[in-house]
């Protein structure tokens, strides 16, 4: 049991630390679509994206902070992933034809 627990630190510090299969920092994408009725986004990932789901990402336009989004679905085969709005952390709208982008 306790080598196990010790297995699971392990590997999830390996992970921030941003071994294999992490999400590496700096991570960019571009909001594509938003959702208002049903509070989420469509991101453009890049193509070697190593994004997963229930990653928080924050969305920012130019050097304003507009808010944070937390993925829930990665397509990399079609390079998007959807996101849940995170309303606590929204300070303005997220706008795709504001140039909203995300990173991580």
């Amino acid at each position: 049991y306790k080598r196990h627990i010790a297995q699971l630190k392990e590997e999830n510090d390996r992970l921030i630390r941003g071994g294999d299969g992490a999400v590496p920092p700096g991570l960019q994408g571009q909001v594509l679509v938003v959702n208002s009725k049903y509070n989420f986004v469509i991101l453009d990932i890049p193509p070697k994206s190593m994004l997963t789901a229930n990653v928080t990402l924050i969305v920012q336009r130019e050097d304003q902070l507009v808010g944070k989004v937390k993925v829930t679905e990665v397509r990399r085969e079609e390079h998007f992933a959807v996101a849940d709005i995170l309303p606590d952390w929204q300070q303005i709208n997220i706008q795709p034809a504001s140039g909203d982008f995300v990173f991580y």
